[in-house]
This record gives structure tokens, sequence and C-alpha cells, in this order.
């Protein structure tokens, strides 16, 4: 892309770009699948939905968190369970930390909590009632305007914030320090 927008560039190239608006990921993704349709294998990137990156950060666990249950709900105090997973506002030193440091999840996945939010495919919307397999927003039934969601927590959130079901949502244009986006690779 021929710059990198992070504001912590200090970090190093092992941290996540940062500093994203959902809008320069989708152009982000346009570029790189076509490199990767003429130059590589022809493999597709993408966003992942809501259920798909919650299905990814959980790999299996039913907690607070795939390392189990946040115990500490004093937003000063240090939760064991967040320190061996993810950088947040106890740890982080108030930026992000190189990617792999932490604990990854049972398969393998890591920072999926901490570091930096992560924008997700969906638009704003309401989980629908009853049993859903992977629901996906859309604009033209969300009832929010021009969000999109992200999941996860940042290394400015506290103990009281970061756990696999945070969602936040925010406009398409919106970059922010602590923004940043993970890739679903479709093999062909």
């Amino acid at each position: 892309m021929d710059s990198n927008p992070s504001h912590f560039v200090g970090c190093g190239l092992g941290c996540p770009v940062e500093n994203v608006s959902w809008d320069d990921a989708q152009l982000f993704l346009s570029q790189l699948n076509l490199l990767s349709a003429v130059y590589g294998d022809g493999a597709e990137y993408r966003l992942p939905t809501e259920a798909e990156w919650e299905y990814a950060a959980r790999a299996g666990t039913t907690g607070d968190t795939y390392a189990g249950n946040v115990t500490e709900t004093d937003w000063r105090a240090r939760d064991p369970v967040l320190e061996k997973i993810a950088w947040h506002a106890r740890n982080s030193g108030e930026q992000t930390n190189p990617v792999g440091q932490k604990e990854p999840n049972p398969w393998g996945l890591h920072d999926m909590l901490g570091n930096v939010n992560e924008w997700v495919q969906d638009w704003e919307d309401d989980y629908p009632g009853g049993t859903v397999t992977d629901h996906v927003a859309d604009r033209m039934n969300s009832r929010h305007g021009p969000y999109r969601r992200m999941r996860g927590c940042d290394f400015v959130n506290s103990n009281t914030r970061c756990r696999v079901w945070a969602r936040s949502s925010w406009n398409t244009e919106t970059r922010s320090w602590s923004f940043g986006l993970r890739l679903v690779r479709i093999v062909p």
C-alpha cells in the first residue's frame, strides 16, 4: 500500500497494523486479492464475519476468554487470566506490542483479545432471537446506520472489557490507534 498507517511505527514489523478504518481494510483487501489472483495462488482474502471471529476466538471454549473466566472485576487490578493472553490497559504500556508474545488460544491463534480491536465484515445490528448459525448483518436490515462491527479488545481496555463476547461499532471511515484487522484466507 506504499505506506504504514500505524501510529506506533516504533513497535516494529512484528506489531499489528493499526489506525485503519473499515474502508481502509476494504481497499487493502482489494489490492491483496488482485495480487493473489495475478501473482499468487489465487487465494481470496476478506474480513471474518462476527460469528467467524467469535468462533475462532473461542476455539471450542465457553468462558469469558479462551483461557477461562476473568476473575478480577476491578479495572485497576491485574487479572491472572488476561495477563497470560492479552495486551490490555494494565500491561501494554499504552501501546501495541509485538504479536505472538502472549499464549495462543487452543487453535494456535494469538492476540484474539488485546493489542487491537479487529474489524469484521458485519454491519452493526442486534443479534436475532433463537438459534443462529452465522448471522450476517447487512446494510439493508441494519437500523443503526453506516456502522461496522469490531470484535475483541485493545491495549487500552481494562479487564472489565476484554472478553470474547465484547463488540463495538464504528463508522466505516473512523481510524484509531486501537483499530486493526485480521484476515480470512480462502484457498481455491
